[in-house]
């Protein structure tokens, strides 16, 4: 079984990318806020809950400092003995290079002809100056998949990772087209700690998973950006 966790609301979901750009802190040291830590507690709870206590064999989380700090929020509620961690490098979020660093006002004052790329290729093609295009992330996905699905179908694993990622998991797992998951990107964004599930038949046959936000209507639901 597969459960994919996106991580709990951090400090550069409330912000927009304007006031993230002043920050000296770089965008994988973002920790999550408070209300995210009542999201990862409350969602391992609801894992807890669902499958017992270690039920999970493994869990992955990326090198951002915000799924770590989430997972830590949910290891609580889904086990007694401990749980074997693995921080993997191929869950990190899609990096979009200069515009996952700089303010919308920096980059059109100095980096115009970016600006004009990226419309003209489009979000999945274009890869910014020191960032990734959707292809390059799907390379680490299917890779990650190569070493790992086998697991998933004989044993219990949790992913703790991000929206864009999980985005761009699907559109591998499930073959989606560039049409349907441009589509599918626009209207369903995973939010912060938010629960999918796949269970062995769904790995199997490639079929959707079950999705929960388990905390929903137990804390003050807000907008947030994926960060």
């Amino acid at each position: 079984m597969l459960v994919f966790v996106r991580h709990a609301e951090s400090v550069g979901n409330i912000v927009s990318q304007e006031e993230r750009a002043e920050w000296p802190i770089p965008n994988h040291e973002y920790g999550i806020t408070d209300r995210g830590k009542q999201q990862s507690l409350i969602t391992g709870n609801y894992l807890g809950d669902k499958f017992g206590r270690n039920f999970f064999d493994i869990a992955f989380y990326s090198y951002f400092r915000r799924t770590r700090e989430t997972f830590n929020g949910v290891r609580p509620g889904i086990t007694w003995t401990g749980i074997k961690e693995v921080q993997d490098s191929r869950l990190n979020e899609k990096w979009d290079g200069i515009f996952h660093d700089l303010s919308k006002s920096e980059i059109t004052k100095r980096y115009p002809d970016q600006i004009l790329l990226r419309k003209r290729a489009g979000y999945h093609m274009y890869r910014a100056p020191g960032g990734e295009n959707v292809p390059d992330a799907e390379m680490r996905i299917i890779s990650f998949l190569a070493e790992y699905m086998n697991m998933m179908i004989e044993k219990n694993v949790l992913v703790v990772g991000h929206g864009r990622w999980f985005q761009i998991f699907r559109k591998v797992f499930h073959g989606w087209s560039v049409e349907k998951f441009l589509e599918i990107k626009k209207t369903e964004e995973p939010k912060n700690c938010s629960v999918s599930m796949y269970d062995k038949y769904a790995l199997i046959q490639r079929t959707l998973g079950t999705h929960v936000v388990p905390w929903e209507g137990k804390i003050t639901e807000m907008k947030t950006e994926l960060a």
